[in-house]
């Protein structure tokens, strides 16, 4: 008996043996930095490799260094055969300058590669090359312009032991979060927090933070169960923000004892800080159900407290999870009260949908929004942070889409370039490390999925190299402002730095745009990880073609530097002799095109609309530039369409003149509707395109061409109509049993297509894996739905609050008023697979709307069958919208579906979850993109 475990021990060992005898395995790591893979400019690259198992006797190590662009740098082979198991040495690939690398390693008779780590693909080590470029130290240090989210132990190399902070330096970040939450610090009383007031003491326990001279941001988010105004619980920590405080005295004597324990803080640690900075809210367009007089009461209350305690201190926020949707927030809270207890704005810079560049996801036009907000309502000196955003593969894996690698660095120097372009102080990045399959990290997590946050190994991405040079580059600078006059398909901002002109310019929409700029000698061009490139010159004009990453121009000519002011020109008129005054030639540059004028200075008639800059030269110099708008002479402005119209435009003409027009509705760029105008002088009007005289294909891209009796043309994108659904009156009322057979096949709008996959789109694998049809009918007691969902295999085992995160059926449904007000809320249908019981929750609750599970206040069946699993439901109109006795004015209801989808797997638990949205707006929960109704 005393030998079993011998044995077993013994079989376990030939097993392993044998394994390791069918394929050799290949390892790497970085000799003088194991767990970051991180190198200093002047040091050299050195990476260990090893590999075990039979090796052929004429077995050769290939290896092979590619750039974030896929090119490859060095190359090499070494003879690896009859190494008895195992061969192990050492890579230089040489100094290739800065950047993230992937080094290939494979042995060529066996045919086997570096395995995966965590979030790393197979088939290469990733490795990094900081930047030679040093920051420019910020006028103060309350002045950085850069954060972050996220923690490793890397030089611990233990999970949550010692310093998490010792890759901030590299990544080149200043602010950081100190968790300072109320229910952390007091989970169950007011006197739970005993507040250390002496500096000296601070100062003797020491910090991560103050070692790497870092900026906390103190977050005071959440009010314990003990203090908040009702019993409801928290389904998490941020879900702590959702209602005010139930005793006002003890969350101000709560957040004042904070306050004196960091006023203490800082003089023990944090010398060079000119004051703290708090936060109170994280999120709270997700989280918050009070109102907004209390909303507004909280901030007044705990700014009072503060100051009481730390004199100093600014009290931020709100922090937005949606930067449009946060920007509609403060237009209404900051003119109500909430600016007289702001001392400065945080937000996120989300858009949704997510899965779009910053450009599409109207980046540019929001942050405008966000800064004008914020010098409107609390001065031009109150800082602005965006204090997260960060991208991620949306699915894709770099494994099997090398090319996401490159979106993702060029989406994310462009979200934050285009922040503090248009006038943020500082941006935040998000993440450090990747925490799911999805990525969002500037290190691969070569730990994952143990653990997913604060790992303990991590390699550096594209998006990293990429990250660390442009928070060196513009680190300490001051924002110039936008770049204009580049031309359609192109974006720029300039910045001071220090005694030198920066420029950061790229493409928009993905495609190369040629642009021709004043020349300098002084100036130095870096690609987006920082390495110099060739800039050509000739006869002081710099020709440059941009594409989807940043490219960076240093030591830009002043003289190039476009100034501000002045109103715009309208085609075919003169430039006012104020435009640029002086002697000598006026030039007009957009993009690569250059127009020289007269002497009479007459904007030519096939001169584009736009942002010009216009340059005058003396004596073969620049001496003045401005940019110039150029209006066209007939102008077109898109508007939000109405149910019944596929799109509307309002069009003014600036002549003095009648103008005849052709005007033509584009989808896909082709023509499918058609009108001819004619516009009296000075005068406007609107056009109007109707669904039924030519409906767009669905999810055509739409678009207006407008041709002028000259010849000039003008296209014009339009936004995307909404999905329209139409609903008929039930005579008889439908059965609601799960079988939908008695629905008119009419009714149903099907949704199959790979755009209306919102969650893990790769991983669709067509029809027969997701797709949904839908009908509505409607009577004057209740609103009826069917959706049959087509799903080659149902899963559900959550409770009725998390049936979400497996198959199920979210339903958003909105009533707008006719004073424009919305009602929203979102049920969820799902099918339990223990029990095969009927699950029916309400997520979203507007007031007056009970939350929870609402299977009393509606009928609701779902039913599988085959491959199809049908939802039924009849909700009462007093269930739709509080106070609705019948149905509302037709296109005043809208309706938004998800169809949540994970496939079983071998081992009987759920798959990766994907999600469709047929008609928009589900995703983040956007109302106003939900599907209208109409009958």
């Amino acid at each position: 008996m005393a030998r079993l475990p011998l044995l077993a021990a013994l079989g376990l060992v030939v097993a392993g043996l044998t394994a390791a005898e069918d394929a050799p395995v290949l390892a790497a790591e970085a000799t003088a930095h194991p767990r970051t893979a991180l190198f200093a400019p002047d040091e050299e690259v050195r990476i260990a490799w090893s590999a075990r198992g039979p090796l052929a006797a004429d077995e050769v190590l290939e290896w092979s260094v590619r750039d974030h662009l896929g090119a490859v740098l060095a190359s090499g082979e070494s003879a690896v055969g009859g190494a008895g198991g195992q061969a192990a040495g050492t890579i230089a690939p040489g100094d290739l300058g800065p950047g993230a690398f992937a080094l290939r390693l494979a042995l060529r008779r066996a045919g086997r590669e570096l395995p995966a780590a965590g979030t790393r693909p197979a088939g290469s080590f990733a490795y990094g090359v900081l930047p030679v470029l040093a920051p420019l130290a910020p006028a103060t240090p309350d002045a950085a312009r850069f954060g972050i989210q996220g923690t490793a132990f890397t030089t611990s190399g233990v999970h949550l032991q010692g310093d998490p902070f010792a890759l901030y330096p590299q990544v080149g970040n200043r602010w950081v979060y100190l968790s300072r939450r109320l229910g952390d610090l007091a989970p169950k009383a007011l006197d739970d927090f005993k507040p250390v007031l002496d500096p000296e003491q601070h100062r003797r326990n020491g910090s991560h933070l103050a070692a790497h001279d870092l900026l906390p941001l103190i977050d005071l988010c959440g009010v314990p169960p003990w203090l908040r105004s009702t019993g409801a619980p928290a389904g998490g920590r941020n879900e702590t923000g959702q209602y005010p405080p139930g005793d006002w005295t003890a969350f101000a004597t709560l957040v004042g004892r904070i306050a004196a324990e960091q006023a203490a803080r800082r003089r023990g640690l944090f010398p060079a800080m000119r004051r703290n900075w708090y936060q109170l809210h994280w999120e709270p367009d997700w989280h918050w159900k009070g109102s907004d007089e209390e909303f507004i009461r909280m901030y007044e209350v705990a700014r009072a407290a503060i100051r009481a305690n730390d004199p100093d201190g600014l009290l931020l926020g709100p922090n937005y999870g949606v930067l449009a949707t946060g920007n509609d927030h403060l237009d209404r809270l900051l003119p109500k009260g909430l600016a007289r207890h702001l001392d400065g704005l945080l937000t996120h810079t989300y858009h949704v949908p997510m899965n779009v560049s910053p450009e599409q996801g109207g980046l540019v036009g929001q942050v405008q929004r966000l800064v004008a907000l914020g010098r409107t309502h609390l001065g031009a000196q109150a800082p602005i942070h965006n204090t997260e955003w960060g991208t991620n593969w949306f699915g894709r894996r770099p494994a099997q889409d090398p090319a996401v690698l490159r979106q993702e660095l060029a989406w994310f120097l462009r979200g934050h370039l285009i922040t503090l372009g248009e006038g943020v102080d500082a941006t935040w990045l998000f993440y450090l490390g990747d925490h799911d399959t999805n990525g969002w990290g500037l290190f691969y997590n070569l730990d994952y999925p143990t653990p997913a946050f604060g790992p303990v190994r991590v390699a550096p991405k594209p998006i990293f190299a990429g990250t660390a040079f442009m928070t060196r580059l513009l680190e300490g600078t001051r924002s110039l402002g936008r770049l204009d006059h580049l031309g359609e398909g192109a974006l720029g901002y300039a910045f001071q730095r220090g005694d030198r002109l920066l420029w950061a310019l790229w493409s928009r929409d993905g495609a190369r745009h040629a642009v021709r700029l004043p020349g300098d000698a002084a100036t130095v061009r870096y690609d987006a990880v920082g390495r110099p490139q060739p800039l050509p010159r000739r006869e002081g004009v710099l020709a440059l073609e941009l594409d989807d990453l940043p490219t960076y121009l240093l030591g830009v000519a002043p003289a190039a530097q476009p100034g501000w002011g002045g109103g715009p020109a309208t085609l075919a008129a003169t430039i006012a002799g104020e435009v640029l005054p002086g002697e000598g030639t006026l030039l007009l540059r957009r993009g690569a095109e250059e127009r020289r004028l007269g002497p009479d200075r007459r904007l030519p008639a096939d001169l584009a609309a736009g942002t010009w800059l216009a340059e005058r030269h003396q004596d073969g110099r620049i001496v003045a530039t401005r940019t110039l708008p150029v209006l066209a002479a007939v102008a077109a402005e898109a508007l939000a369409p109405a149910p019944v119209q596929l799109a509307r435009l309002r069009l003014a003409n600036r002549t003095t003149g009648v103008q005849p027009v052709t005007l033509e509705l584009l989808a896909d760029g082709r023509p499918i509707q058609r009108q001819a105008l004619t516009l009296a002088a000075s005068a406007g009007t609107e056009a109007v395109f109707l669904r039924d005289t030519g409906p767009a294909p669905a999810g055509a891209a739409l678009g207006a061409r407008l041709t002028t009796a000259g010849g000039a043309v003008a296209l014009l994108p339009l936004p995307s109509a909404l999905a329209t659904l139409h609903a008929r009156r039930a005579q008889p009322a439908p059965a609601i049993d799960g079988a939908a057979g008695e629905w008119p096949l009419e009714l149903f709008t099907v949704s199959d297509r790979a755009e209306r996959i919102e969650i893990a789109p790769g991983r669709w694998r067509g029809p027969a894996d997701l797709s949904l049809r839908a009908a509505v009918q409607l009577d004057d007691r209740h609103l009826y739905l069917a959706v049959v969902a087509r799903d080659q295999d149902h899963h559900q085992s959550k409770p009725a609050a998390d049936a979400w995160r497996e198959d199920a059926l979210q339903i958003g449904l909105a009533v707008e008023s006719a004073d424009g007000r919305r009602t929203a809320q979102k049920l969820l249908l799902a099918l339990s697979g223990i029990g095969g019981e009927v699950l029916a929750w309400r997520h979203e609750a507007p007031t007056g709307l009970a939350g929870g599970d609402v299977r009393k206040r509606l009928v609701a069946a779902v039913r599988r069958s085959g491959d199809e699993t049908t939802y039924e439901l009849a909700i009462p109109w007093a269930e739709v919208a509080p106070g609705l006795d019948g149905a509302p004015e037709p296109g005043r209801l809208r309706l938004g579906l998800y169809l949540d989808d994970v496939d079983r797997q071998p081992d009987g638990g759920a798959g990766e979850r994907i999600a469709l949205d047929p008609f928009g707006g589900m995703g983040w929960f956007r109302a106003q993109d939900f599907a209208v109704v109409v009958w």
